[in-house]
């Protein structure tokens, strides 16, 4: 019973991803947002980032404004091979999370005992 609902759950991911690429790119053209311009934040000496004088407690979020100003500053480890794409600790980034996505999608359809079956 349990390996239907996981089916049925993966089943609904998959659909929902399937539909959001038919949608097509964000209309950003579109996007003017009330306020365009600098914030308050800062990092501190021990590497916390705030905003508004409050510890921003979501890593990607951190991760984001991070990479942003390394690519101000040409710190990004970007390659210069292929245009537009990042360089080695891109594809690191990316490696890492589909290794573990795929064990989790393996344990989800088949335990510790049958992964993957």
């Amino acid at each position: 019973m349990a390996q239907k609902t996981d089916q049925a759950g993966l089943d609904a991911i998959a659909g929902t991803a399937r539909d959001a690429s038919r949608k097509g790119p964000p209309p950003v053209h579109l996007w003017n947002p009330p306020f365009c311009g600098d914030l308050d934040m800062r990092i501190a000496s021990d590497g916390t980032w705030f905003y508004l004088k409050t510890p921003i407690g979501r890593p990607a979020l951190v991760k984001l404004f991070a990479s942003v100003l390394k690519r101000k500053f040409g710190a990004k480890d970007s390659s210069r091979l292929i245009p537009g794409h990042g360089g080695l600790m891109d594809r690191l980034d990316g490696f890492v999370t589909a290794s573990v996505a795929a064990v989790l999608i393996g344990l989800v359809r088949g335990g510790f005992d049958a992964p993957g079956r």
